[in-house]
């Protein structure tokens, strides 16, 4: 991109316009409608993204607390720990990634999928996570996500933020929060 505003623009750009929708709450269908899920997920499509969707996992019949299943590590459910945290890794690396709609569990160091503790597994670690840009849509919808702010945002003066819990995030019917 040019490096200022009387730079010429010319060529061609590629432009990231993925992002990821990922269920990581209580409820399954149920919290999801609670929330209105589906409408945001709507909302972004309608806006031009390419929105890909991905849900938490809980399946305790075939895997134990921190069982190695061919080099998986997995917690009480199917889904593997740090998954989240992969797909980020990887769109960011492959220069697609735009943003991320999340709604789930959190706290200063990272994100959690489930809500029972100590059932909660580990879906984004803030100190390890790699994105090499800052994402200009940032909805994270759990407790203590300021913290993801500084470092999976942009910053920019356009940037998309919604969610960002500074304590203890309470949902509301149809995507309405308390904050406190």
């Amino acid at each position: 991109m040019p490096k200022s505003a009387d730079d010429t623009v010319c060529g061609i750009y590629e432009v990231p316009n993925t992002v990821i929708a990922y269920w990581g709450g209580w409820g399954g269908a149920f919290g999801r409608f609670y929330v209105g899920w589906g409408a945001r997920l709507r909302a972004l499509r309608g806006h031009g993204y390419y929105v890909e969707e991905y849900r938490f996992r809980y399946n305790t019949t075939w895997a134990s607390a921190n069982e190695d299943i061919n080099g998986v590590m997995y917690g009480l459910g199917g889904t593997a720990k740090q998954d989240l945290q992969d797909k980020l890794t990887a769109a960011g690396q492959s220069k697609t990634l735009q943003g991320l709609y999340y709604w789930g569990h959190g706290w200063e160091k990272g994100l959690y999928n489930q809500d029972k503790w100590p059932h909660q597994q580990l879906a984004v670690q803030y100190e390890t996570v790699t994105v090499p840009y800052g994402l200009g849509l940032l909805w994270i919808y759990a407790c203590e996500s300021s913290y993801a702010q500084p470092i999976l945002g942009s910053d920019a003066p356009g940037m998309s933020l919604e969610g960002s819990a500074s304590g203890e995030l309470i949902p509301l019917p149809f995507g309405a929060y308390i904050d406190f």
